[in-house]
């Protein structure tokens, strides 16, 4: 096998003496990638580089047919950038295969931790420094009956919402100014208009792999991506970057330095799906696809789970202000403290880009289509046509319940509190300025002491030296003449009376 992959690579190198260092290095290679992809523990997935949806210099854009085959580990083959789907909008296939790698990764963590009866167990994302501590709880009648295959559901499950929420969190973190790499500025990526839609979509398509066992995981995650690109309405690279180039002014602006002004907030707290942000009119016919976002809710299997975000970033403080203004906490605890975070969030980016920041495109009377009512992935249908299927009972999801959350979470006196804190730091800093950039005031108040020591040492110079204290009693005598106590001082002063009455 190794020498079939070195003839390959290196054709014109290859003869009867045989390259042993390529050979060795070859056999590294496949070791590793044996490690990444196979093994009784999953390595932590590789970090992706990502690009902006934007008509702008280094923005790649490609075909939805043409992604090559996905890889959790090395993977030369694989295609990465935007591309564009009538029915979702613009995907960030890169964030798309982050989302499934990590769905992956975490599941694994999960199944092994049930399988051994441990209680926690954490994790990380590449790139980021939080920590994600997970606990577990068990049913009383635990491994009674099929524990393997309820190990495996609960996994999935959880594994889905792990990945999801950890994603999202990453874009809390970058919108208060995280970076994963110091010389990158992340902030116009953050919540861009695809990028959340893109990170579902990738742990959705990660469990449809993950339950494919004809396959390894790579092949079903290439099927499952090529499929699901089709339902959505996938076009070509061309395409994707004439979609992005009709929003220029409205959605973006700049080249080099880009200013993203929409943003999709959408993390589906309010109604448990979120909505994509198409182009307007840019395909003739759409159908929407709302995707569910994963539950932690694993009880109709007798678990549960405790979840909390330990952050470790240098930004930690502007989002644990949001949730503790007591500034007594330190961990994030999503269920609880995401809403209050997308609130503020959106109301500073509301100022920032005024209010249609968010507002997905009224669709003129097309339909959007669910991927249907229960969280769960292993119940998504479609039907016979290839089209989503969705619930008629239930009508379609309108555009503005996604904007509901914000009436429910938004306490704007408390938002205000802090907002110059964080976007407005200019105004904070003045208030502490004579502390932080004037220290020459601050010195003065301590000068005597630390430059002035002069003063200090005279204060004690009498007690310590006393070497003239008789002439501190000279006086004058009825003559007029200089008087002291001391003889001796009296007899000098005679002699220089004497000496100087002769001249």
């Amino acid at each position: 096998m190794e020498e079939a992959l070195f003839r390959l690579m290196c054709p014109h190198r290859f003869s009867r003496h045989f390259n042993k260092t390529a050979v060795n290095f070859i056999s590294i290679l496949v070791l590793i990638l044996v490690l990444q992809t196979g093994g009784c523990s999953l390595s932590k997935p590789r970090h992706r580089l990502g690009c902006f949806p934007t008509s702008t210099p280094g923005t790649r854009f490609i075909s939805s047919d043409k992604l090559g085959q996905h890889g959790y580990g090395f993977s030369p083959f694989e295609r990465n950038g935007i591309t564009y789907t009538c029915n979702g909008g613009h995907i960030d296939i890169t964030h798309l295969r982050i989302g499934a790698d990590n769905t992956r990764y975490v599941t694994d963590k999960v199944y092994n931790c049930i399988m051994k009866g441990q209680s926690e167990f954490s994790f990380g994302l590449a790139g980021d420094k939080s920590k994600h501590m997970v606990k577990i709880s068990y049913p009383e009648n635990w491994g009674q009956s099929d524990k393997e295959h309820i190990a495996r559901e609960v996994s999935l499950q959880l594994g889905q919402y792990l990945a999801f929420t950890a994603t999202t969190w990453h874009e809390m973190l970058t919108w208060y100014g995280y970076q994963t790499m110091a010389v990158f500025p992340e902030f116009a990526s953050a919540f861009s208009w695809e990028d959340i839609y893109s990170n579902l979509l990738g742990t959705y398509l990660s469990v449809i792999a993950m339950r494919n066992t004809e396959v390894d995981f790579n092949h079903a995650m290439t099927a499952a991506l090529n499929e699901e690109l089709k339902k959505l309405g996938g076009l070509s690279g061309k395409q994707a970057k004439d979609a992005a180039e009709m929003m220029r002014g409205k959605w973006f602006e700049g080249s080099l330095s880009v200013t993203m002004k929409k943003r999709n907030l959408d993390i589906g707290l309010d109604d448990g799906y979120i909505t994509p942000i198409t182009v307007p009119g840019f395909c003739k016919t759409e159908q929407v696809v709302l995707y569910p976002v994963p539950s932690s809710d694993v009880s109709r299997y007798g678990f549960s789970m405790d979840y909390e975000i330990l952050p470790r970033e240098y930004e930690k403080k502007k989002l644990l202000r949001i949730v503790y203004p007591d500034r007594n906490g330190k961990t994030i605890k999503p269920e609880i403290h995401f809403a209050p975070i997308m609130a503020r969030i959106r109301e500073n980016a509301v100022r920032r880009f005024g209010p249609e920041v968010d507002t997905p495109y009224e669709y003129g009377g097309s339909a959007y289509a669910s991927n249907t009512p229960a969280h769960t992935p292993d119940t998504y249908t479609y039907a016979a046509d290839d089209t989503v299927a969705y619930d008629s009972a239930n009508e379609y999801k309108p555009v503005e319940t996604s904007t509901s959350i914000y009436e429910e979470y938004t306490p704007a006196e408390a938002a205000t509190t802090s907002s110059y804190e964080i976007y407005e730091p200019i105004e904070v800093s003045t208030t502490s300025s004579y502390e932080v950039y004037e220290p020459i005031e601050v010195s003065t108040t301590s000068s005597y002491e630390v430059y002035e020591p002069i003063e200090v040492a005279t204060a004690t110079s009498y007690e310590e030296y006393e070497p003239a204290k008789s002439i501190t009693t000279l006086s004058y005598d009825e003559d007029g003449h200089l008087e002291a106590e001391s003889d001796e001082i009296n007899t000098l002063l005679a002699s220089i009376r004497a000496k100087v009455s002769k001249i």
